[in-house]
């Protein structure tokens, strides 16, 4: 996921808060591991990863320390008599595929037979999933396997699997409302055709936004086409520098200060509604973070300092890292219309730290273990290769 990995203070201050509730963490495609940043929520996390690959989840199941977090070799979909693929009628998940036409595909036909003799390692390293020692094909029914694992409620869903991502989601459905899920992060496909049933963004969104969700976040790779090919933007074959969009993540989150979701909101337990703020801080949208905050002061204060916790997401904005202001300060400086708010008008972090005194959330912040905002260039090899070579096999037509 592109958009995880800004994990601060504030995290930390709401993983600390909770007292009865576990961040309940469903991972389908866990090829490399658990973000780390999830780890954020400590021995509050409990977890399910999902992965065909044998030898990988074997070895990340002995690598895990917690008991809370597990991984299970299976693929992920729907049963040939589920009404999704009734649906479908025996039609791929995709169509349109420019993948064929793409300078990585020649690319990777070029380095084919120097793949076949890489080692099982690099081979789960570079995400050539195909290659290895694979579980039985049939496919585990999500919501059936959370209910028996006692999975009643769940915070967070993240979807990569390279192909029968939208069957995933649509066999979530139910879970989305019964299970109180409150963010989903899936793949996405920019080609396609208007088939409602294809894994496509747009179908994505659809269904998203049907059960209660907002778009909150989107990314884009693109591959530059055969005939001209542009740079790479790794040192590896994947996506280009330029070309047409081609895959992203989605991220969907619940809107719960909107006035539309407030009732459904309110069968939220304030752990609940704390999970939801820190999902936001996670994904580098403290302001929204801050909205649930204020939105259901009433109903946190009771679990939390709740002008610390605003005053310690101050400090994860450009602004707060720039004036070292309180979220009061910050807030009457935009009551204001100050300058600040503007182009030009930010001051220098240099000044700002040399007139200003530490704000009540530097003075009192817990220690935090700073992961940078992510970059290309320390996501796992499973993420940033995206749709590599996982696609040495041909594409559907």
């Amino acid at each position: 996921m592109e958009m995880l990995g800004h994990r601060g203070a504030f995290a930390e201050f709401i993983a600390q808060s909770l007292k009865d509730e576990d961040f309940v963490l469903v991972d389908v495609g866990c090829g490399g591991g658990l973000d780390a940043t999830w780890r954020v929520f400590g021995d509050r996390l409990a977890a399910i990863g999902f992965d065909p690959n044998i030898d990988e989840v074997e070895r990340l199941q002995k690598a895990e320390l917690s008991k809370k977090v597990n991984f299970k070799a299976a693929f992920v979909g729907v049963p040939a008599e589920h009404e999704i693929s009734k649906r479908r009628g025996g039609r791929p998940p995709n169509s349109r595929n420019p993948w064929n036409r793409f300078a990585v595909n020649r690319t990777m036909s070029i380095m084919a037979d120097r793949i076949k003799n890489f080692s099982p390692t690099e081979k789960v390293e570079i995400n050539a999933w195909t290659e290895a020692k694979l579980t039985e094909p049939d496919r585990l029914f999500l919501p059936d396997y959370l209910g028996k694992i006692g999975f009643s409620s769940v915070d967070f869903v993240k979807i990569d699997i390279d192909s029968d991502d939208f069957d995933v989601l649509q066999s979530l459905e139910k879970s989305l409302a019964d299970r109180r899920i409150l963010g989903l992060c899936a793949e996405v496909n920019f080609y396609g055709s208007d088939d409602p049933t294809e894994h496509t963004f747009h179908n994505t969104d659809r269904f998203m936004r049907k059960n209660g969700f907002d778009l909150f976040g989107l990314t884009t790779r693109s591959y530059s086409a055969a005939a001209l090919p542009h740079r790479y933007q790794l040192s590896m074959p994947a996506q280009s520098i330029a070309g047409r969009p081609y895959q992203g993540d989605a991220l969907y989150l619940r809107d719960v200060g909107s006035p539309e979701w407030s009732k459904f909101a309110q069968s939220f337990g304030a752990e609940k509604l704390l999970k939801l703020a820190a999902l936001f801080s996670l994904f580098g949208l403290p302001d929204c973070a801050a909205q649930v905050l204020v939105t259901y002061r009433l109903r946190l204060q009771s679990l939390i300092d709740v002008d610390r916790a605003l005053d310690l997401l101050v400090m994860e904005t450009e602004l707060g890292a720039a004036t070292a202001m309180s979220y009061k300060e910050l807030m009457a400086a935009f009551e204001a219309n100050q300058n600040m708010f503007y182009p030009g008008g930010l001051p220098s972090a240099e000044s700002a730290n040399a007139t200003s005194s530490p704000s009540p959330a530097q003075q009192t912040a817990p220690a935090a273990t700073s992961i940078p905002p992510p970059k290309l260039a320390r996501l796992h090899p499973r993420r940033i290769a995206g749709a590599l070579l996982r696609r040495i096999a041909p594409p559907n037509p």
